[in-house]
């Protein structure tokens, strides 16, 4: 399918995650868990072999399994029989038929590495692939003894958990054909988690996921497999358009190439306004625009939808990357005036708005640790946001350049203390800060 701006959302909010983990002192893998199988990949083949007489691209090679994906869901409906031929295409991609094993791979490799080259391109930390076709058979395996244990059960020739007291309903693992459904498939990719040796298992998974993730999580528990509390699903919300959600099927999303060439165009476009002789526009507009995605990604609460508004993102004026981005900026160039470093000399800092942005920044450890805690990247956006607004007002009416020498010097050393950690807070958020803009 196309790598799509609910992907990139999940890419920004799990590597945001991991970052706060790390300056909370733990010890991160990061994994990425890929469907290579199913009805899905099975009808992107078909119409692939059935339809398709032009070449595999190099370029924008996800976007282009994005378009024969849409377009194969679209052809599938024409006839009843094309259901039935990608129902056999599939049984044959499950036994890794040679007559189609070595398109499928060469299509499913290409598909990581593309996907490596975004998470590269988003500063996104990826370790390991977990694919979904090395789950199922130990997936199968783990359904048989978890059966024979008693904690799953047989009905209607189907095994599934029985889930009622728990108010969690049942959910099925293998269908009565002995087909793995995603449930069969989640305790292989336990299992080969366990086995690289995970101490907690934190899933970074859409809030449509919530109630499923509730069911797995209890069978792993109820199976002796996992405790419930080392398995934590940070839940956020998705990721749609003005005319509703999006789907790969349908073809209407906003597929990533289209996204960051766009919001780089817009960005360029504003730099120039602004600041017409500012070098290396395209460099800092690069810059900007994934400032701008990321922000607008994170700075909301976990579980909230995000409907994308270009213009709203990109606002230099606004609660936005841009205007963080801008501030880090105003902040460089106010140190090149200066010519000179400063020491903080607390007693001459006594101005309200001095005093406003000490405490501000005495407050940035507790903030990362309270984001571990709750797994919220909201903590930290709210955190530099206001920490990047005190700055913006002690500059517009504190003097630091023509101040006494001393108090320049303690001045100076505030600003040196303010970049810092504004810089340490965009980190976290995997936002590059500008020296000129």
């Amino acid at each position: 399918k196309s790598f799509h701006i609910g992907h990139v959302k999940n890419a920004v909010f799990g590597e945001t995650i991991r970052r706060i983990l790390v300056l909370n002192g733990n010890k991160t893998i990061t994994v990425n868990y890929n469907g290579d199988v199913g009805t899905h990949v099975a009808k992107w083949l078909w119409y692939f072999k059935k339809f398709y007489k032009g070449k595999i691209p190099d370029e924008k090679f996800i976007h282009w399994t994005g378009e024969i994906y849409a377009k194969a869901c679209e052809k599938a409906e024409e006839k009843p029989e094309y259901k039935d031929e990608i129902s056999e295409l599939n049984l044959l991609v499950d036994k890794r038929d040679s007559s189609i094993l070595p398109i499928w791979k060469e299509i499913r490799d290409k598909c990581y590495e593309s996907y490596m080259k975004i998470a590269e391109e988003l500063g996104a930390d990826v370790q390991k692939i977990y694919p979904e076709s090395d789950c199922e058979e130990p997936g199968k395996r783990i359904v048989r003894e978890l059966l024979e244990k008693g904690v799953l059960e047989l009905s209607d020739g189907a095994v599934i958990a029985n889930l009622e007291k728990e108010n969690l309903g049942v959910l099925v693992f293998l269908k009565s054909d002995g087909a793995a459904l995603y449930a069969a498939k989640d305790l292989g990719l336990l299992n080969l988690k366990k086995q690289d040796g995970f101490d907690k298992l934190i899933y970074i998974v859409g809030s449509e996921q919530d109630h499923y993730l509730k069911q797995l999580f209890t069978v792993f528990d109820r199976g002796g497999l996992s405790k419930k509390e080392d398995n934590v699903h940070v839940s956020y919300g998705l990721v749609t358009l003005k005319e509703g959600k999006m789907a790969s099927r349908l073809g209407n999303v906003i597929v990533y190439d289209d996204l960051k060439d766009e919001m780089i165009k817009r960005a360029k476009k504003e730099i120039e306004q602004r600041n017409p002789d500012l070098k290396d526009k395209d460099e800092i507009a690069r810059m900007v625009a994934f400032g701008a995605i990321k922000f607008s990604m994170l700075n909301m609460d976990n579980p909230k939808p995000l409907k994308f508004d270009w213009d709203e993102a990109l606002d230099m004026q606004g609660r936005t990357g841009p205007y963080i981005q801008y501030t880090h900026a105003r902040i460089c160039s106010l140190l090149r005036k200066a010519e000179a470093g400063g020491t903080i000399e607390a007693s001459l800092l006594k101005d309200e708005k001095e005093i406003s942005l000490l405490r501000h920044l005495s407050k940035f450890g507790q903030v990362v640790e309270n984001a571990g805690r709750e797994l919220k990247p909201l903590i930290i956006t709210n955190y530099v946001y206001e920490l990047a607004s005190k700055f913006n007002e002690f500059y517009q009416f504190v003097p630091v350049i023509k101040a006494d020498e001393n108090v320049k010097k303690a001045r100076i050393g505030l600003i040196e203390a303010v970049k810092q950690v504004l810089c340490n807070g965009i980190w976290i958020l995997g936002i590059e800060g500008p020296e000129e803009m």
